[in-house]
This record gives C-alpha cells, sequence and structure tokens, in this order.
C-alpha cells in the first residue's frame, strides 16, 4: 500500500473509528508518522499491548527519541501507553494499529503540529 493510500486509510480510522473530527486531526503528524510506517509490514503493523518488549520499545524509540519527551517519570510513560491501549478496545483489541496508536500517543503528549 502506498504511503498516500496509508495515510488515507489511517485517517478514515481516527474519523470513523476513534470518533476524531476530520477538524482534529493533525496531518502534519500524522503523515509523518505514516511516511515512517509506510514500508513496515507483518508484525511490525500492529501494537502488541500486552508485550513488555514492544511497550519498552515504544517507550525508547517514539516517545523519547521522536517525539522528545524525556522529562517524565517511567510510570508516566508506562500510563500513557495504558491510555491508548485502553482507548483502542483494551484486550478486546488484539490489532491496534501501530500508525493509529503513535498519533494517539503523539496527542496525549502534545507533541503535534499546528497548523491553524
Amino acid at each position: 500500500m502506498s504511503a498516500h493510500d496509508l495515510l488515507h486509510q489511517s485517517m478514515d480510522k481516527l474519523i470513523n473509528k476513534y470518533q476524531f473530527q476530520h477538524g482534529q486531526i493533525d496531518l502534519i503528524t500524522l503523515r509523518s508518522i505514516v511516511e515512517s510506517q509506510a514500508n513496515v509490514s507483518g508484525d511490525g503493523q500492529w501494537m502488541a499491548c500486552s508485550q513488555k518488549e514492544e511497550r519498552q520499545y515504544m517507550i525508547d524509540n517514539y516517545i523519547k527519541k521522536t517525539l522528545l519527551v524525556t522529562h517524565k517519570e517511567d510510570e508516566e510513560y508506562e500510563e500513557a501507553i495504558d491510555l491508548v491501549c485502553r482507548w483502542m478496545g483494551g484486550g478486546e483489541n488484539r490489532r491496534k494499529e501501530r500508525i493509529i496508536f503513535m498519533y494517539m500517543l503523539a496527542e496525549h503528549f502534545g507533541r503535534h503540529h499546528h497548523h491553524e
């Protein structure tokens, strides 16, 4: 799937599945995430909330290195991941799209572009 198609698919999911309003979606942040994940396939497309290694990878490589959120206690990172996991359906939804997950973390930490 092309990055363009992936961007539109992700927008549709944010609007239709997670009740975002079109004007609420930060297209610059979403596009940046999509471009970073466009060549990922297989299990790499999904966030496994129950896997400790996956959660730590998201904290170390996305929250701290990409979002540059480094001033929090470890518990706050875990709480943010838990919040997004629950919001995306908890244990009932075992397939959490990594792009959507990353976007929601960026929103949670206020790390999005303002384009008004």
